[in-house]
């Protein structure tokens, strides 16, 4: 009797040895699934710190001194009003939705803030030119962001002054150009 007690001490059943291996599985999945959840909520404090911290940068940008020739969009309806750029477009459709477009947005690799082709220009005009000049006149092809399949920039010159031509491709095979040129100091859109 007492080499019984032995044996099944030394050598449990088969049962006993499933229910552990099961408990261990499900224990491991659990811990797994604790560490993931860690992990992914340290990514979110990570990610939310960095927009905070490019929302404040951003904040400069949109001071009253820098939006006073911003257009404003007023709907009586309902009661609320906004600026917007005065290179952006508001086509309002029948369907009383409101698009707000600018032809182009470029996004800065240090901040967020999206800025219309001709501010970014007008700021950044030299520079842009000086990279042009530099360059061979193919273009550069990019991709674009909603809506826009790619489009590319190249060199354009328009009675002899050095300019930029956009040319975008839409999805459904649309497109648009639009050339920017340098005269006495302002840049014009063509």
């Amino acid at each position: 009797m007492n080499d019984e007690k032995l044996h099944r001490i030394v050598h449990p059943n088969r049962g006993m040895l499933y229910f552990l291996a099961i408990s261990i599985a499900i224990l491991l999945g659990v811990y797994y699934a604790a560490q993931l959840y860690v992990i992914d909520e340290e990514a979110r404090d990570v990610e939310a710190s960095f927009i905070n911290t490019q929302s404040v940068k951003n904040t400069d940008a949109l001071r009253e001194e820098n939006i006073q020739n911003w257009k404003t969009y007023r709907n009586k309806e309902y009661g609320f009003e906004f600026k917007y750029p005065p290179s952006y477009r508001t086509p309002i459709e029948e369907s009383r939705w409101i698009s707000f477009q600018s032809t182009y947005s470029i996004y800065p690799e240090d901040n967020r803030l999206n800025i219309g082709v001709d501010d970014y220009l007008n700021k950044n005009l030299d520079q842009v030119m000086q990279e042009l000049k530099k360059e061979e006149s193919t273009p550069r092809l990019s991709y674009g962001g909603s809506g826009v399949a790619y489009f590319n920039i190249e060199k354009y010159v328009v009675g002899g002054k050095d300019g930029l031509k956009f040319n975008a491709h839409y999805e459904g095979g649309f497109y648009s150009t639009n050339v920017y040129v340098v005269y006495n100091q302002r840049l014009y859109k063509i």
